[in-house]
């Protein structure tokens, strides 16, 4: 019986060793054709280092820049479901007031989230060689557009920069780039 018990158990651990190698390898196929998958998110995004290209393939190219002229990202993030997921795609973290509410900061700037909003993250969208438009939604609830440029600046008035070239969006001349510091967490709010 002795016998019989140390076969079963080494068909056992025999059984279990092929399972996690089945496992592994199936996790390793599965990873590699997500990455080449033309509709994932992030991963196929790296494919695209121009604003053109990005767009060009119904993707969302993000840029983000604070008050001391330091561009945080300049990318293409694929086809995020929100704004948030568009940052958290380029790989910034996000901190938000203690409400939960609005977003204070993005990839840790500033240092600490602010008591009074002087100074703020300013929400903007522009087609290729457009205008930019002050987000009337929070980034929680606003679904970038397929081919758009979801940009973000920290400041009391900034339009954001990174973008060279022809497809640079544009500030307005009719209508200022600016958002109201009296109403400044509205475009990071989260509802």
């Amino acid at each position: 019986m002795s016998i019989s018990k140390k076969s079963l158990g080494r068909r056992a651990a025999a059984v279990s060793m092929s399972l996690v190698a089945a496992a592994s390898l199936a996790g390793c196929s599965g990873s590699s054709s997500s990455s080449s998958s033309p509709s994932s998110g992030s991963a196929s995004a790296s494919a695209y280092s121009t604003v053109e290209d990005c767009t060009g393939a119904g993707q969302v190219w993000l840029v983000v820049s604070d008050d001391e002229g330091r561009v945080m990202a300049n990318q293409c993030v694929g086809t995020p479901e929100n704004g948030t997921a568009a940052l958290e795609s380029a790989g910034l973290a996000i901190g938000r007031d203690s409400s939960g509410q609005f977003i204070c900061q993005i990839g840790d700037y500033p240092s600490e989230c602010p008591t009074t909003y002087d100074k703020y993250w300013n929400y903007y969208h522009a087609e290729p060689s457009g205008t930019w438009i002050y987000s009337q939604e929070g980034a929680d609830t606003f679904k970038p557009e397929a081919g758009w440029i979801e940009g973000w600046c920290y400041g009391s008035t900034c339009t954001p920069e990174g973008i060279e070239g022809d497809a640079a969006p544009q500030v307005s001349s009719a209508e200022p780039a600016t958002g109201d510091a009296s109403e400044s967490p509205s475009a990071a709010e989260s509802t």
